[in-house]
Formats: C-alpha cells, sequence, structure tokens
C-alpha cells in the first residue's frame, strides 16, 4: 500500500514546496518589472516574496538558475500561445502572420515583466543569451514551418533564424520605447517580413 504524504496546516510538503516556487518566480518577474535583471538578486527576491533564503535554495541553486529558469517559463507560455493562434486561424498565410505578430504584441503589453525579460534583458545579462539561444530553435520552427521562404532547405533555415532575429530586435526596441510607431504599423511590417504581399496574392 503506497504511503501517503504527511499533512501540514492542510496542505503537503511537496504543495507547500511547489507555492514557495511560485512566489519566487512571481516575485523575480515583479522585480525584474521595476529594475530589470540587476534587481534581481537571491536577497532580493525572498524580500519580495516573503520567505528566506533557505526556501530559496530549496528550489534554486542561484540567481542565474532562477533567471534562467523564469525566462524558460515565459518563453513556453509565450511559444505555446503564438503555436495555437497560427494553429487556428483559417486564412491566408498573411493573415496568419498578422495575427501572430498581434498575439506577441499583446503578450508584450499585457504582460510587461515578462516581455522585457524576453526581449530586453538578454542584452545586458549574460545568463539570459545563453537561454535565449537555446530556446531560439523552437520558434525558428513555427518560422520555417508556418512562414517558408523559397529557396533550399539551408536558406529556408538561414531566412528563418534572420527573421526571428529582425522580429525580436523590433519588439526589442518598440518596448523600450525607442521605436515610435503604433501597435497596427508594427503588426503589418512583422506580417509583411512573415509573408511579403505578392507571395501571399500569388
Amino acid at each position: 500500500m503506497a504511503s501517503r504524504e504527511r499533512t501540514y496546516g492542510g496542505s503537503t510538503l511537496s504543495a507547500r514546496k511547489a507555492q514557495r516556487r511560485l512566489d519566487l518566480v512571481a516575485a523575480t518577474l515583479d522585480l525584474i518589472g521595476e529594475g530589470g535583471s540587476a534587481a534581481v538578486s537571491v536577497r532580493s527576491v525572498c524580500r519580495k516574496a516573503g520567505l528566506t533564503d533557505r526556501y530559496f535554495y530549496e528550489s534554486f541553486a542561484g540567481r542565474d538558475e532562477l533567471l534562467v529558469a523564469v525566462f524558460n517559463e515565459v518563453f513556453a507560455e509565450l511559444f505555446t500561445q503564438l503555436a495555437e493562434v497560427v494553429s487556428q486561424v483559417q486564412g491566408t498565410p498573411r493573415e496568419k502572420a498578422r495575427a501572430a505578430a498581434m498575439a506577441m504584441v499583446l503578450f508584450t503589453e499585457q504582460n510587461p515583466s515578462k516581455g522585457r525579460l524576453l526581449l530586453t534583458e538578454p542584452f545586458s545579462e549574460g545568463s539570459l543569451i545563453s537561454a535565449g539561444l537555446a530556446e531560439a530553435p523552437a520558434m525558428t520552427r513555427i518560422l520555417a514551418h508556418d512562414f517558408p521562404h523559397e529557396g533550399s532547405g539551408a536558406q529556408r533555415a538561414m531566412a528563418a533564424v534572420a527573421t526571428g532575429g529582425a522580429i525580436a530586435t523590433l519588439f526589442a526596441t518598440w518596448q523600450l520605447g525607442t521605436l515610435h510607431v503604433t501597435d497596427e504599423q508594427l503588426v503589418e511590417f512583422i506580417a509583411e517580413l512573415l509573408v511579403p504581399e505578392q507571395e501571399d496574392s500569388s
């Protein structure tokens, strides 16, 4: 007979540990929204979460591991949303591209801390540069599959990487406020990058 996990105050040890991890992640995102990754330290995260560092180290080995874990979780959330949006659009490739671009705009506007973590912090945080490069192939697969360019397999792969990099830079400068365009202008420009008008009408 399997042993049952003991409960304290109505919750199990594993449930309380999972909740503490959620609290640490939420605190990290709050700090990033307030001051970027530079504001994130073991001490500041614990203070924000109302936990001691003992509870920090039961989930994360250190600051870099925390940042990468939160980055990966947020990226997975965005990736899932974009994949769902693209798969649900029953229209032309240009309409799919427009829907995907709008979904990313809405994600960054509704979740500014998450948008900052994904788009601008990797430019200044070494651990996030590596995390971003590690996750890039997943986004590239969406671009290569749903918005393929002409040419050989190698050319299509390089085009997907280049387009993904251009889109990421556009979003980063837009989020920083150095690119002064409307949401609609950004969406239409990205849609044109993904599916040029002449290709959509061909």
